[in-house]
C-alpha cells in the first residue's frame, strides 16, 4: 500500500507541481520578470546556445539636390558594409532546491500534492539562486558617461540625473525601469516633490512579482528587497542600492524546470530525496553596460 501511495504522490507532483513551478519562480523575484526574453531560440539537449544579434548603426549621407547643375551629385551615394554585434546566451547553470526524508512515512505525511506550501518554498529558494546570479552580472559602464552613481538618498534630483544619463545613452523612453532597495523606496514615498505619477494612477498600478509599480519622471519604479540587489554593494548589506535599465541590457532563458522524487536505497539508506531544479542561462546584452545604471549609497571599496 505504501509503495502504491508513494508512486501516486510522485506522479501527482510530476504532473501538478512542475508546470506551476516556472510561474512561481517568476513570481518570487522582480528582475527575472523584466529582463529581455524576446529573442528567437530553441533550446534542447543538442543545442544549449542562442546567438543574439543586432545590426550596428552606421553613418548616413546627407546629399544636396541641385537641379541647375549639369550633374546632380544627389544621385550619388556610397553604401557601407553592414556589420552586426553578437552575444551568446548559453544554458550552462542549474538552480536546485532539495529535501531528504528519512523514510517513506515521513515523505507521505509531509508532502501533499494538493498543498502549495512546500512547492512555493522550494520555488523561492531556486528563484533566489537565479536572482543572485542575475544581479552578479550587472555591470554599468565606468566610462563617460559614468553609469555608476553614489547617492545617499533617492530624490527627484537623482531621478532626473539618472534620466539625463539614460538620454545621453539614447535609451528609449517607454521602457525605463528602476529597481530600488527598501531604503531608497522609502525616500521616494516620503518625497513630497515627487508628484508626477505618469500614466498610472494610484488605483490601477500594475504589479511585478507581487510588488506595485510606481511611475515617476518617466521611470517605472519597483521596490526590490532581495539580497541580490544589495549584494552589488561591497560594504554593509544594510546600505541602499538601485539599478536603472532597459530590458535588453541582459538576456536570460530557462527551458526546463522539474520535480523529482527518488529513494536512497542505492546509497545504503532508507528514505527518499525530492529535488526541484531549473536549468537556465543569462548574459549581459549587446552594449549592456551602457543600458544599465548602478546607484549605490556608498562608494566602492
Amino acid at each position: 500500500m505504501a509503495v502504491t501511495e508513494l508512486e501516486e504522490v510522485t506522479n501527482q507532483i510530476a504532473t501538478i507541481w512542475s508546470p506551476l513551478f516556472s510561474d512561481e519562480l517568476r513570481e518570487s523575484h522582480v528582475l527575472v520578470n523584466l529582463i529581455d526574453k524576446t529573442y528567437e531560440a530553441s533550446f534542447n539537449q543538442s543545442n544549449d546556445t542562442a546567438r543574439i544579434s543586432q545590426y550596428d548603426v552606421g553613418v548616413g549621407q546627407d546629399l544636396i539636390v541641385d537641379r541647375l547643375k549639369a550633374t546632380d551629385t544627389a544621385c550619388d551615394f556610397v553604401p557601407t558594409a553592414q556589420s552586426m554585434s553578437n552575444v551568446d546566451l548559453v544554458i550552462n547553470r542549474r538552480a536546485v532546491s532539495s529535501r531528504e526524508f528519512c523514510d517513506t512515512v515521513q515523505l507521505l505525511s509531509q508532502v501533499k500534492p494538493e498543498s502549495d506550501k512546500l512547492r512555493q518554498t522550494m520555488a523561492q529558494e531556486v528563484g533566489t539562486v537565479i536572482n543572485n546570479h542575475l544581479y552578479s552580472l550587472v555591470a554599468g559602464s565606468a566610462s563617460s558617461p559614468d553609469h555608476q552613481l553614489v547617492e545617499a538618498t533617492m530624490t527627484a534630483a537623482v531621478l532626473t540625473q539618472i534620466g539625463r544619463l539614460a538620454d545621453e545613452a539614447f535609451w528609449p523612453t517607454n521602457e525605463r525601469w528602476l529597481l530600488v532597495s527598501p531604503g531608497y523606496y522609502e525616500d521616494l514615498l516620503n518625497a513630497t516633490t515627487l508628484t508626477d505619477s505618469g500614466a498610472n494612477g494610484s488605483s490601477d498600478r500594475p504589479q511585478i512579482a507581487g510588488r506595485f509599480m510606481q511611475e515617476r519622471f518617466g521611470w517605472k519604479i519597483v521596490m526590490d528587497n532581495s539580497a541580490g540587489l544589495l549584494a552589488n554593494i561591497p560594504e554593509a548589506a544594510t546600505d541602499n542600492a538601485a539599478i536603472a535599465f532597459i530590458p535588453d541590457f541582459m538576456h536570460w532563458a530557462s527551458p526546463r524546470s522539474q520535480f523529482k522524487i527518488s529513494d536512497t536505497h542505492s546509497s545504503l539508506k532508507f528514505g527518499s530525496v525530492m529535488s526541484a531544479d531549473t536549468v537556465y542561462g543569462a548574459v549581459q546584452g549587446i552594449d549592456g553596460d551602457n543600458k544599465v545604471i548602478e546607484i549605490k549609497s556608498v562608494a566602492a571599496a
